[in-house]
């Protein structure tokens, strides 16, 4: 439950301290709980140094969690003020989020370094 799949667009060759590749991410069919993660193996990547999401999403703000040697995960806040709500509550556990797709820059090492 919570793998994101990761379309690579580009990959940047070397940069000083690894790799770089400019990805587009679809989250899950059923959220996880604090983000979905987004697999190493997907990124062609050891271990991710920075995880930089860009663009919007419809009705969705997302933060990138970096968790010192795991593969990052992309926690979903959900923008409720339009409904008078409070503002910007994570999406609840288990929700189809397979529509939404973020596209980040995406910085690490490479798995034979």
């Amino acid at each position: 439950m919570g793998n994101a799949t990761v379309a690579i667009k580009k990959r940047t060759g070397l940069v000083p301290t690894g790799a770089a590749r400019i990805v587009d991410i679809t989250l899950s069919s059923s959220y996880a709980t604090r983000g979905d993660t987004v697999p190493l193996a997907a990124l062609e990547l050891s271990a991710v140094d920075v995880l930089v999401l860009t663009g919007g999403m419809a009705g969705y703000v997302a933060e990138a969690v970096h968790t010192a040697g795991a593969a990052p995960k992309i926690r979903l806040w959900e923008d409720k003020a339009a409904a008078g709500a409070t503002p910007f509550l994570e999406e609840a556990n288990a929700t189809n989020v397979s529509t939404v797709v973020v596209r980040a820059l995406v910085i690490g090492d490479l798995p034979n370094i």
